[in-house]
């Protein structure tokens, strides 16, 4: 005679239990997904706000550095005696604001209709560290300069210049470059952040501004 086996399917609680452990895994899961995610897309911005930063310190290092004697004229007015100006709302900034020429804009073989000479400012603009120039040295009357965002979140920009043993808060009404130039940036998401820049030799300045004075 033969022996009859039946199998025996779950229970209804052994399903519910494995349900419920099921759901906590799904849960558990999805919560290290979004961390992941989250975490990969702020590392992304970080990084991209870290190299912003990077790339405004090395323009404005060149700038400053290349800075030149050139007195500009703006609007067609009469060649300004300053070959760098610094103060508080310059160029419709909402904090400070600094504006020179600069040498060194690349212009091989002179093919574009245009000096290596740039004009060049920097200010804050509704939380915007913004870089204006115009392509030619003497913009006509009424032109308008060109606006580059340098980096976003600014709270506040600051600049003071290091002349005859101290700082000052401006640079308005000098014929020469300081010695040095401090830079100081808030950013909401970087925090304080300073730089200083060492400007072309004063004496130098001196000296090319008595030249230019005397023809």
């Amino acid at each position: 005679m033969k022996r009859i086996t039946t199998s025996q399917g779950f229970t209804l609680l052994e399903v519910l239990v494995a349900a419920v452990i099921f759901g906590m895994i799904s849960v558990a899961s999805m919560s290290i997904l979004n961390t992941v995610t989250e975490s990969d897309r702020l590392s992304k911005e970080k990084n991209a706000q870290i190299q912003g930063l990077q790339r405004l310190m090395i323009i404005m290092e060149q700038d400053f550095f290349q800075a030149s004697y050139r007195h500009a004229r703006i609007n067609g007015e009469k060649a300004r005696k300053e070959v760098m100006m610094g103060e508080k709302q310059l160029m419709e900034s909402d904090a400070d604001g600094i504006a020179f020429v600069h040498d060194g804009w690349r212009n091989p073989a002179m093919q574009m209709p245009r000096s290596e000479l740039q004009p060049v400012a920097y200010r804050l603009k509704e939380g915007k560290l913004e870089r204006l120039f115009y392509p030619y040295v003497d913009p006509v009357t009424g032109e308008e300069p060109r606006i580059q965002v340098m980096l976003d979140g600014v709270e506040d920009l600051t600049f003071k210049y290091y002349h005859s043993g101290k700082w000052q808060e401006s640079w308005v009404g000098q014929r020469g470059f300081p010695l040095a130039v401090s830079i100081n940036i808030k950013n909401e998401h970087l925090g304080e952040l300073k730089k200083l820049v060492l400007m072309p030799d004063p004496v130098q300045t001196d000296r090319s501004s008595q030249e230019k004075e005397g023809e």
